[in-house]
């Protein structure tokens, strides 16, 4: 059930509620207390917005403000930055208790079986894509 809690917990990222430290930590707690104890950890981010807008129009920021679409371009950045925010302290508690952690934007063959956890920064999609991929007893 706490680690059912924390699941939802870390959906509520692809929100605007900034992630509170407690939550990682009270999920690597219990996977320690149920003696799960992986040795690689592998976090595959979403791609927000953002970064999705960028890398297919390069100057998609400078047409939002030419365009006067200022509270989209504020809104997008918003949202980036909380997901980046984050990230962040994902990573740092990963970091502090697991002796590998790997960030990847997607998840391929080579990357589930090189990782003995999962962690899926991102909404839905990014959730479905990667538990789509595990197999043979992998945690996500």
């Amino acid at each position: 059930f706490d680690f059912l809690i924390f699941s939802l917990k870390m959906f509520l990222i692809n929100s605007r509620l900034y992630l509170d430290v407690n939550m990682v930590t009270s999920g690597i707690k219990l996977a320690q207390r149920l003696k799960f104890t992986p040795q690689k950890v592998l976090v595959v981010q979403k791609r927000t917005r953002l970064v999705q807008e960028t890398h297919r129009h390069p100057c998609y920021l400078e047409n939002l403000k030419s365009r006067g679409r200022l509270d989209d371009l504020v809104a997008i950045k918003t949202r980036h930055d909380v997901h980046e925010a984050n990230l962040s302290i994902i990573l740092n508690e990963l970091k502090r208790n697991f002796e590998e952690v790997a960030l990847v934007d997607s998840i391929n063959r080579q990357n589930v079986e090189w990782a003995d956890l999962f962690i899926s920064a991102g909404g839905d999609g990014t959730f479905l894509n990667v538990a789509s991929q595990l197999e043979g007893g992998k945690l996500l």
